[in-house]
């Protein structure tokens, strides 16, 4: 057993020392989380957005659709 590795503890960690330490990780992982939601957020309102465009474009679509064939016909009745 003596040719095992030995590990020297740099003794116990003073509670002033561990608590900022403990801060300073506890921080750094709320603004992960924090800019995680900011850009969850962003992806979600361009896609509502984007929605919202789609349905809108679509509608300008089938009126112009409607427009073609009111006129096709109009154009059918002046050739009679």
């Amino acid at each position: 057993m003596s040719d095992l590795p030995r590990f020297n503890s740099p003794g116990p960690v003073s509670p002033s020392t561990s608590g900022a330490l403990s801060s300073s990780l506890r921080l750094k992982v709320n603004l992960g989380f924090a800019l995680a939601l900011v850009i969850l957020c962003v992806v979600a309102v361009a896609a509502f957005w984007n929605t919202q465009r789609f349905a809108q474009v679509a509608r300008e679509r089938r009126q112009g659709f409607e427009l073609r064939i009111r006129i096709a016909g109009v154009l059918a009745d002046l050739r009679d």
